[in-house]
């Protein structure tokens, strides 16, 4: 008897799982801290391992605690979003909407655009998570905006758009030194590239300074490992850089740089958990940024 796993000790941790804070548990369940802290100890004595530690933004789920909590998901969620989808369905939508994505498209792309979403949905937060690290989408978001697929049998991954990356420069540089006819005349320009000591937020990013075995073949004059950094850079005269043309269209300062080549494709990806099929939230914010992201 023993051995028998308690339904509300699996209820605790999955509650402590998905809001990421044991503070927070308890101030929507009122449960002690004292009660919960045993009830997660408890659990870890039956399953022999530990199941998350504490750090400075709140819980982190070890290995062991984030294979339960996707198995507790996959099973509980759909069963507690019954609810919150029938209101959703049946009232003015509310509640918040937890979203990971990109450094540049949380911080850029997507903030130029919050004032149009909260006028269409005032009473929705959005709790925005932007890195260039794939984030887990089992226990600190509700979907993601990337730029390859989840690739998880259980997360559903949907291309909302597919773009080219081109190259831009300022009015004033190419005034002063005129604009590359060919990929090769670039060697002789001043050229920006992403750095190479961090994770690059899209696929072939530095491909107008490097061949295809991933070599320079050519000094650029700036690295930098910021996406908006660069932008800035281009738009201050300080060189040429290839950008997202998603991104450029809504800067008219950058100057699209034409040359006779295949440019590299890029796509962006919704995804999000099955469970999550369901949410209003969810398609509502996957529909509003597909429809901003291909406004021409």
């Amino acid at each position: 008897m023993d051995n028998l796993i308690s339904l509300d000790d699996l209820k605790n941790f999955y509650l402590v799982a998905d809001l990421g804070n044991l503070t927070e548990v308890v101030r929507a369940t009122r449960i002690s801290q004292q009660t919960l802290t045993r009830s997660i100890q408890r659990l870890e004595a039956t399953f022999g391992c530990t199941l998350y530690t504490r750090g400075r933004s709140g819980i982190i789920l070890t290995p062991g605690g984030v294979k339960l909590y996707q198995i507790l998901r996959e099973k509980l969620a759909p069963l507690h979003r019954i609810k919150e989808i029938f209101l959703e369905n049946h009232a003015t939508l509310s509640g918040n909407l937890k979203i990971a994505t990109t450094s540049t498209f949380g911080s850029l792309w997507l903030t130029r655009r919050l004032n149009k979403f909260y006028s269409q949905y005032p009473n929705i937060s959005l709790d925005v998570y932007a890195t260039d690290e794939k984030v887990d989408i089992y226990s600190k978001a509700d979907a993601s905006v990337s730029f390859q697929p989840y690739g998880d049998k259980d997360v559903i991954d949907c291309k909302i758009l597919s773009y080219q990356l081109k190259i831009y420069a300022s009015e004033k540089y190419l005034k002063t030194y005129g604009a590359p006819k060919t990929l090769d005349e670039l060697k002789n320009h001043k050229v920006i590239v992403y750095g190479d000591n961090t994770k690059a937020p899209t696929p072939q990013v530095n491909w107008i300074a490097k061949n295809k075995h991933g070599q320079y073949m050519f000094n650029p004059i700036l690295k930098l490992n910021s996406a908006q950094g660069i932008i800035e850079a281009v738009k201050n005269d300080v060189g040429i850089a290839t950008l997202a043309s998603y991104i450029a269209k809504d800067d008219p300062e950058l100057i699209e740089i034409k040359i006779p080549t295949t440019f590299p494709p890029v796509e962006i990806y919704f995804s999000y958990h099955k469970s999550f099929s369901g949410s209003a939230r969810v398609n509502i914010f996957k529909e509003f940024i597909t429809q901003e992201l291909n406004a021409s």
